[in-house]
């Protein structure tokens, strides 16, 4: 059996300081087991202690090739000091019922000291993490979730940075940057059809990989840039720099936030590349950098152009391979355009012989593009307004044709 002090008296005088200090650390923590047979041998302060010097260690030498042990030995105590071990837990009295659990007065009294001498210590959010959630009985399998995905080596620094995003999603994100490097240097040397196949691959790869990290990080996008239940805007545009370089933001969806390609990213990419119909296809897509639908009442005569400018691109290119994405956005946008403005004051106004907003929009439409098959449907709605079933009548004119046949 080695003695403690083995490697460190043969190499201190020979290695970098940062294996110098390594060595000098484990040998000590050698000198003084802290754990045995589901036991801690050692006083909780000391484990604090040991937890503090590997994160000294880390901020010291950030960039050594000891630095992922280090990160995993302070991560051990890290979890040891928080939970304790099968013998002494931190928690006691709920196992049958949850709401029973307690903090031994010991153990409080010592995460308290910890929380008020070492402020500092980016341990002290995973204490007060498990002091706000220690009556959960998941709570053991909670908190190792949380040092796995935000404790990871370098996890600490990136959220300093503004980026949340976990380990692997990190990972994630460095094979989406990889990908588009080995993209971009593909079309130098494609034709424009081969350039659409390129989009066609990539861009169903990629959203592959991105529904992987949102499902990864989905509890983080859920309620991390969220605040007393309003959005924190400085966190989210930091988050949003950091992913610049990838192209990449989070925005707001219905029940939280996911991370998707900035609607420049692909034309950007592939605008003097691929063939006219492609090309035209990603600067209209390009164009929708608002959710317009979400925001009706605001951009209800943007809508309507956006309808035009698809029906156009149709017309345009019948036979594109697009065609049936394109096709859904089109239809998407006629009928929310169509429904969120033939609502029962329209037909009340009408009825009334009056023009609400909604008809002087419909009226305006008509104007501005009497050639449009959307100009069709509104004309019949306003002839046939009186029908009892006419939300029926108009959902069989917007489905005509949806697959354009």
């Amino acid at each position: 059996m080695e003695v403690p002090n083995y490697y460190y008296n043969i190499f201190k005088d020979y290695v970098t300081d940062d294996y110098r200090e390594y060595l000098e650390i484990t040998y000590k923590e050698n000198e003084e087991p802290y754990f045995t047979d589901g036991s801690i041998l050692v006083p909780y302060d000391k484990i604090a202690d040991r937890l503090l010097t590997w994160e000294n260690f880390l901020k010291k030498y950030p960039n050594s090739d000891l630095a992922e042990i280090a990160n995993e030995k302070c991560n051990i105590y890290r979890r040891v000091y928080i939970l304790g071990s099968d013998n002494a837990p931190t928690r006691e009295g709920g196992w049958e019922n949850n709401e029973l659990f307690y903090i031994p007065e010991n153990n409080l009294k010592e995460f308290n000291r910890f929380i008020e001498k070492y402020s500092d210590s980016p341990t002290v959010e995973l204490v007060k993490f498990y002091l706000e959630n220690y009556k959960n009985k998941d709570v053991d399998t909670m908190l190792n979730e949380k040092i796995d995905k935000e404790f990871y080596l370098g996890g600490i620094e990136n959220r300093e940075k503004g980026n949340f995003f976990s380990k692997e999603s990190n990972d994630l994100l460095e094979e989406f940057k990889k990908n588009k490097e080995e993209v971009i240097k593909e079309l130098k040397t494609s034709n424009k059809e081969e350039a659409d196949k390129i989009f066609e691959e990539y861009s169903k790869n990629n959203e592959e990989l991105l529904e992987k990290i949102n499902k990864i990080d989905a509890e983080m996008l859920n309620i991390g840039f969220y605040k007393d239940e309003n959005i924190e805007k400085d966190k989210l545009d930091k988050q949003n720099k950091f992913l610049d370089s990838y192209g990449l933001e989070v925005v707001p969806i219905e029940d939280g936030f996911v991370l998707r390609e900035k609607k420049k990213f692909y034309y950007n990419l592939f605008k003097n590349f691929v063939t006219n119909d492609y090309r035209e296809f990603l600067r209209l897509y390009s164009e929708e950098d608002i959710d317009y639908i979400e925001y009706f009442d605001r951009y209800v005569e943007i809508i309507a152009d956006r309808i035009v400018a698809w029906e156009k691109f149709l017309e345009k290119y019948p036979d594109s391979n697009l065609k049936k994405m394109a096709n859904d956005i089109y239809q998407a946008y006629r009928s929310t355009y169509i429904f969120g403005l033939t609502s029962s004051e329209t037909r009340e106004s009408l009825m009334n012989g009056k023009a609400n907003g909604a008809v002087k929009e419909f009226n305006r439409f008509i104007r501005k593009y009497p050639n449009s098959p959307t100009s069709d449907i509104i004309k019949y709605y306003l002839e046939n307004y009186k029908e009892e079933n006419i939300n029926t009548l108009i959902s069989k004119k917007l489905n005509k044709n949806y697959e354009g046949e």
